[in-house]
């Protein structure tokens, strides 16, 4: 898996700081470290006077609602089970609702 990961990426084109190669006339380097992404980034981190954080801000009872709303979409409760994928694919909605909504009361309690 690391070989064909190695191969689609392209050698080192996708490494480093974003430019333009003027010897090559192509832009190499990571697409996120250039400047407009950081400068997004940046104004997104500090849009509402915030201090920077090192971790992930809580999730909102707005967020969890939308969230479970989405896998409800994707997978209705009363849904047919009519194979093996569409049983893969309940199995998986079951989990993902047991496991965020006890980790949602876990941290917000």
């Amino acid at each position: 898996m690391s070989n064909l990961l190695f191969e689609i990426r392209d050698s080192d084109t996708y490494c480093g700081h974003w430019h333009f190669d003027e010897a090559n006339k192509r832009f190499v380097g990571n697409p996120v470290r250039s400047a407009a992404i950081e400068d997004m980034h940046d104004a997104c981190k500090n849009k509402d006077g915030e201090a920077d954080q090192t971790h992930a801000q809580a999730m909102t009872m707005e967020d969890m609602k939308k969230l479970l709303a989405y896998v409800q979409q994707q997978c209705p409760k009363d849904g047919e089970l009519k194979d093996l994928l569409a049983l893969g694919l309940k199995a998986g909605s079951l989990l993902f609702n047991a496991f965020t909504t006890t980790g949602f009361t876990l941290w917000t309690w």
